[in-house]
């Protein structure tokens, strides 16, 4: 689609400290499972730091997507605001993720209206939230729906990774459902 081409980029924050404590996956997170995934500490500094490197490979790149967060979520309305900023400087950058913040709180409010804006440069998914048709949901509580929603194909092996899916972030009108990790 629209992002082929684009180099992927991630960034791993550190789960539960930047997460709500409502996460449905809070006791048995993806983190769990990875020892040693490198964890970066949120806040002010990561924020300059990123502006710095963001800026870097966008001159470097034809295009980058950011994967929004391995591990770990939106920690303030100010660091959604960051990401917003990022996409008004650079138009060859688009970001994918997922968010545990409800769509009805103040940083699930901010998360919508930068994916609002910026469209599918800003592909982030409200988790288990199945009332909204651009969500993640887990398969533990969700099955498929016909033309509606459908597991994950990578981690059914239908696909070999993230990059030759694009699911997440170029299927608006499908919700992805998960597998539990």
């Amino acid at each position: 689609g629209r992002f082929k081409g684009y180099v992927i980029y991630t960034l791993t924050l550190e789960e539960r400290a930047t997460c709500p404590r409502y996460c449905y996956h809070w006791d048995n997170c993806y983190g769990n499972n990875m020892r040693f995934a490198h964890r970066i500490e949120h806040g002010f500094d990561l924020e300059k730091q990123l502006a710095i490197e963001v800026e870097e490979l966008c001159a470097l790149y034809r295009g980058v997507i950011i994967r929004l967060h391995i591990l770990g979520d939106f920690y303030s309305q100010q660091y959604v605001e960051f990401w917003d900023c990022q996409l008004d400087l650079y138009d060859n950058l688009a970001i994918w993720g997922f968010t545990g913040h409800s769509p009805e709180s103040h940083i699930g409010h901010s998360i919508r209206y930068t994916r609002w804006c910026y469209g599918e440069r800003f592909a982030v998914r409200f988790s288990n939230a199945p009332d909204w048709e651009f969500s993640a949901n887990s398969a533990d509580l969700y099955e498929p729906v016909k033309n509606k929603s459908v597991i994950c194909p990578e981690q059914t092996g239908q696909t070999e990774s993230c990059a030759t899916c694009t699911l997440c972030w170029s299927a608006p009108d499908k919700q992805i459902l998960f597998v539990t990790h």
